[in-house]
């Protein structure tokens, strides 16, 4: 089993430690690095080879970002960036950060966040007994970022390049993303998709009968359609 090198850069020693305590429960991690003083990272990073970096955004002398662009690009890690601020999210994703990570860091947050940089070096590993994430930041029609608690989606409806969030309240986010990517984006222990063009959180799931799937907090009368070839994942979902 390939074991991958990370790298943690927090001007915060406790904060750091967390994330340690959390990258170590995972057993394809091997060697962990802690640094306090960001300007130690990139002469480091001359000698040593490091597959993921984690990285606090907020630091004195520099911002972790400044840091990170610093590096010669053939010496960069994968980027996780890590902070007290949600308002630094459009930076880090214009940075091609594999995830942003909102403190205190957790062990569903920090799991995610190591898979999620795997993709990014073609690898895909599994990682047992990994409480989902709750919610995530998502592109938005007319620029921005937005996070979305997955628990607040009723479902998602496909328009052309765009997917449209159907929250609780009769709120609507139209998102920069087709269907596909987000099939990928959302927790499969509460989305599934039913159609083409939807995917629905099954705790609003009501009735499933030949018109459609109906929605508890929908209109009576207007279920959301339901194709063949999803209608037995559908079924699945409700036995798990």
């Amino acid at each position: 089993m390939a074991k991958y090198s990370i790298c943690v850069v927090d001007d915060s020693l406790e904060d750091a430690q967390e994330c340690k305590k959390f990258l170590e429960k995972i057993d394809e991690i091997g060697d962990i690095h802690l640094f306090v003083n960001p300007f130690e990272v990139p002469g480091f990073l001359k000698t040593t080879k490091i597959d993921i970096i984690f990285m606090d955004i907020e630091m004195p002398g520099a911002t972790g970002l400044e840091i990170y662009h610093s590096l010669p690009p053939m010496q960069r890690p994968v980027l996780v960036l890590v902070t007290n601020h949600e308002k630094f999210a459009l930076d880090g994703f214009r940075a091609n950060a594999a995830d942003y990570i909102i403190k205190p860091v957790n062990f569903a947050s920090i799991a995610n966040a190591f898979t999620r940089s795997l993709t990014l070096l073609n690898v895909t590993v599994t990682i047992l007994n990994v409480p989902e994430r709750e919610n995530a930041f998502f592109p938005v029609k007319g620029g921005g970022w937005q996070v979305l608690t997955f628990s607040d989606i009723i479902y998602i409806e496909g328009d052309g390049n765009y997917a449209i969030a159907h929250l609780r309240g009769n709120i609507k986010i139209t998102i920069r993303r087709r269907m596909l990517d987000m099939v990928m984006d959302l927790p499969a222990s509460y989305f599934v998709r039913i159609h083409q063009s939807y995917i629905v959180n099954m705790r609003f799931a009501g009735r499933l009968e030949k018109r459609g799937l109906y929605i508890n907090e929908l209109a009576e009368g207007n279920p959301l359609p339901v194709s063949r070839s999803y209608r037995a994942s559908i079924v699945a979902q409700t036995r798990k």
